[in-house]
């Protein structure tokens, strides 16, 4: 992993609400007991974590968190991120390097293009504008490519350890030999495991049904069938947004990438409105995955 600037770390690990919570909880505690004995404390434990934030590479838990925003800009388990909110300073230390490179190959043609168009024209700003916007909404779209990625593999593991603890798969699959790197399991297998581990147990359950059984027992049978189901729905909506996000994100890059390519000298107005129909098109995603509602909302334990 490529470290961070030390400098940068370090004012991102100061000013995270969660160490300044630290601190003023520290000077609070001390001036309750009248005693330095918390600051000395506070002080020694603000050194070791100022350090090593400082130095954590890029891509680390460490490194992630310190340049999180958990009150606010980005909630990577949350619901609702609006565009105007997306701070790539925020989000690309979150990001695996595969999609970093595709950012950046995206900045380049972006660039590349403002340089050929009349940016004193209303086209050429209209241009511009655009390409902002479809920028910010790639990352807005990694983002929520990160975020259902890790749900629909959270599903996959619990789908598939219901009944038993002890045997759940991997979330990835690794690349046949020794000094090949880990690739992500393709997403509709991610979604077949997934409802496949849920039909397994709701079948389980309704075998282990009987009429002989107490009215208790036989109500807490269905109520888990019902959560089952939903969760299994659950599972499959996350897995259609992750694939219509990644299509998007494919889409952006293609129609940057193409534009550049192309050239706009000939065709400025086409091409602004070819950007405007993506705009329309991956706000129209936008809406979609943001109306699914959080894993938290969903729990198999209280009806298992």
């Amino acid at each position: 992993m490529k470290a961070m600037k030390p400098f940068d770390n370090f004012k991102a690990a100061f000013v995270h609400p969660f160490n300044l919570i630290g601190l003023a909880c520290f000077g609070a505690t001390a001036g309750a007991m009248v005693d330095l004995l918390p600051v000395f404390a506070g002080v020694g434990i603000e050194a070791v974590y100022l350090t090593v934030s400082a130095f954590a590479p890029e891509g680390s838990p460490v490194c992630r968190f310190i340049y999180s925003k958990p009150f606010g800009d980005i909630r990577i388990l949350g619901h609702r991120t609006p565009i105007e909110q997306v701070s790539k300073q925020t989000v690309l230390p979150m990001l695996r390097p595969e999609i970093k490179d595709q950012y950046s190959t995206l900045e380049f043609h972006n660039k590349s293009i403002l340089s050929t168009i009349d940016m004193t024209s209303n086209t050429g700003a209209a241009i511009s504008d655009s390409l902002t916007y479809l920028l910010n909404k790639f990352l807005l779209f990694a983002i929520r490519e990160l975020e259902f990625r890790e749900r629909l593999e959270l599903l996959v593991n619990e789908a598939e350890s219901l009944g038993q603890q002890d045997n759940a798969r991997p979330h990835l699959t690794i690349v046949a030999g020794a000094n090949e790197p880990q690739r992500e399991e393709p997403i509709p297998s991610l979604i077949s495991r997934a409802l496949q581990g849920y039909r397994a147990e709701i079948d389980r359950t309704i075998a282990e049904q009987s009429e002989e059984m107490a009215k208790d027992e036989s109500d807490r049978m269905v109520s888990k069938i019902t959560v089952l189901r939903r969760r299994s729905r659950h599972a499959e909506r996350v897995g259609k947004a992750l694939q219509n996000v990644r299509l998007e994100m494919n889409k952006i890059g293609v129609k940057i990438q193409t534009m550049d390519e192309d050239g706009l000298a000939s065709a400025p107005i086409q091409a602004l409105k070819d950007l405007k129909g993506l705009i329309v098109e991956t706000d129209s995603v936008t809406r979609t995955i943001e109306d699914i509602e959080p894993l938290e909302e969903l729990n198999i334990s209280r009806a298992a």
